[in-house]
This record gives C-alpha cells, structure tokens and sequence, in this order.
C-alpha cells in the first residue's frame, strides 16, 4: 500500500488518507484539512450566518424554491435524474429553476452545465 507523509502533522498515512486533489492528492491528510476547515468555520461562523439570513431576505422566493425542492427530495416527491445535457451522463446533479415561482419545476443539470446556464444569463 502507497504512503505518503502529511505536510502538517508530519505522520505517513495511506494514499486513501488524503483527498483527491485536480494534480492528485493534497498534500494534508484528510483529518488535518477536516481540522482546518472545521477551524475556519469556527472562526467565520456568525459572519457566514449573518450573509446566509442577508441572502434569504434580499432573494425570499429563491430561498423558498431551494428549500421546496430539498424537502421534495428528502421526502422522495423529486428524484434527481441523470444531466438533461445532450451527451452528458452525469448521475450527481443539480436542480435548475427557469422560474423560481414554481419551486418544483426543475431541470436536472450537472455542475458544469448548470454553472454555464448561469453564466450566460448574466452576460
């Protein structure tokens, strides 16, 4: 089994031990970076609170449409499908809303076209 020593606490750990990274594998294990970001959150908790009530106020139909389409998943109403993309296959996707006014009218879309629909309509 491949090894490899984390940057941080300094111990060698199995190769699963540290997340995939685009160039490979960080260079923290995986419990230092959990560490780290359990750290940063601690430490821009109320700010990041603050921002999340600032957007449900500036974009409330939004906020509900969100909402609306995760507690239909949960309670098994929706049911995410493959990316609705020509050619694309990707199983882990996400809910796009052409009108948020109707909260369950959603495509599915995989990050990467979804980012890209959202991209064009700001140009």
């Amino acid at each position: 089994m491949k090894r490899k020593q984390c940057t941080q606490c300094k111990k060698k750990k199995a190769l699963t031990r540290f997340h995939l990274h685009e160039n490979g594998r960080h260079s923290q294990c995986s419990d230092c970076r959990n560490a780290q970001g359990r750290a940063r959150y601690k430490k821009n908790a109320a700010e990041k609170i603050r921002k999340v009530q600032e957007y449900r106020k500036q974009q409330p139909i939004k906020y509900r449409a969100r909402s609306a389409v995760s507690s239909a998943i949960e309670r098994g109403i929706l049911i995410p499908q493959l990316c609705e993309h020509q050619d694309c296959k990707e199983t882990k996707t996400e809910a796009h809303h052409d009108d948020y006014t109707q909260p369950l009218e959603v495509r599915w879309l995989c990050r990467r076209h979804h980012r890209a629909i959202h991209l064009k309509s700001k140009l």
